[in-house]
């Protein structure tokens, strides 16, 4: 007998036995005098038979069969012993996990979840697994204890592509250059004399503020959050990139570009059927990459390419060595920060790089702003004595 399962095969013979006159039935059927072999193929097995030594080799397939299941149920208690339990959690559909009961406040229902499977519980998000932390010592022993192990992030298909595949500190994984990137941002960016530079910034902002609401708003009624919100915006866009769009330009430009950064903030925040099903994320079925690709991003980095680019030229031109702040010290925005960066090997950053990294700069403001200090507002409004 001869088994040929691609390029490999083997060759078992046979004399005698019921295997014989099972052959020589087949041959009486077909009506092959002078068949040697026969070949019958099961799908993409071919199978060939010799009428010599067939029986033994039935007696070892029989005997070994069982020796292989064994084999293989131990291999797998094994494999299941060495992997770590997991956590309690709610039951989900198949396939589908937990999805269909996720509800609107999430933070609420992650609560109610947590009061009854305790304070680390799992989660199956179609194929993703989530595991959801709501003690304050066990994210403080994450975060701190065992932040190297919990580094890495399971990025979205929007974020990879909104990042240019996660080149900035929030999306890249842990690694040299991670933390080459860190130490840049830590020791240069957010320095003492770097935020010191960009004082007048955040003051000349504040005070344009208070300015527009003397000349067009008295005696009328003032938004105040609103106010407070616009004028922490106009602060972060003024550290970003301070002077270098002209004054006559400065509105408009800011007002575009918090109107696309805002959209790009609706796709990112909005749940993709690619991040539960990877397998799915090459058909982009809610078309969110292709809006992303196609819409968004690219006013987003022309505003930025327009603003780094003029900013080159000034540096040329050296047009930025008669600005001045009040301490002395020259006026230094972010923008300026990241272009005078280097590495460890003395290479500047990229021109993608800087773009990506302002982006998501502006990016993760508007989320704190529009988002976390509301709630933290709400939560001291209802508790007034955390204020003091």
């Amino acid at each position: 007998m001869e088994i040929g399962l691609g390029s490999g095969s083997a060759l078992i013979q046979s004399e005698s036995g019921p295997l014989t006159a099972l052959i020589l039935s087949i041959q009486k059927k077909y009506k092959k005098a002078n068949a040697s072999r026969y070949k019958f193929t099961f799908h993409s097995c071919t199978l060939f038979i010799h009428p010599k030594k067939m029986d033994s080799f039935f007696s070892i397939a029989i005997l070994s069969f069982p020796i292989l299941l064994i084999s293989i149920f131990f291999l797998l208690k094994k494999s299941k012993n060495l992997a770590a339990p997991l956590p309690p959690g709610p039951l989900g559909l198949p396939i589908l996990g937990y999805l269909p009961y996720i509800q609107k406040n999430l933070h609420f229902q992650f609560d109610e979840l947590a009061q009854k499977y305790g304070p680390i519980y799992k989660l199956w998000l179609g194929s993703k697994l989530c595991v959801v932390i709501s003690s304050p010592s066990l994210m403080k022993e994450i975060v701190r204890e065992h932040d190297v192990i919990f580094a890495n992030h399971d990025f979205t298909a929007a974020g990879m592509i909104a990042t240019s595949g996660g080149i900035d500190i929030v999306q890249s994984d842990y690694g040299p250059y991670w933390r080459k990137m860190r130490k840049l941002f830590v020791r240069e960016m957010l320095s003492n004399n770097n935020l010191d530079a960009s004082y007048t910034l955040r003051r000349d902002e504040v005070r344009r503020a208070i300015k527009n609401v003397y000349d067009y708003k008295i005696g009328t009624a003032i938004n105040i959050g609103e106010l407070i919100f616009l004028t922490e915006i106009n602060v972060v866009l003024s550290l970003i990139w301070g002077g270098t769009v002209d004054e006559s330009n400065r509105d408009r430009t800011g007002v575009e570009f918090k109107e696309k950064v805002s959209k790009l903030i609706e796709l990112l925040d909005k749940p993709n059927v690619s991040d539960f099903f990877p397998v799915l994320e090459r058909f982009d079925f809610q078309g969110i990459v292709k809006e992303l690709m196609n819409g968004v991003l690219p006013g987003i980095e022309e505003t930025l390419d327009f603003v780094i680019n003029k900013r080159k030229k000034m540096i040329l031109s050296g047009q930025l060595e008669e600005e001045k702040s009040d301490i002395g010290t020259r006026k230094k925005d972010f923008l300026q920060i990241l272009l005078e960066l280097k590495d460890e090997d003395g290479q500047p950053m990229t021109h993608t790089q800087i773009r990506v990294f302002l982006m998501v700069i502006f990016l993760l403001s508007s989320l704190y702003y529009s988002f976390l200090l509301p709630v933290r507002k709400r939560f001291l409004r209802n508790a007034p004595s955390q204020m003091f």
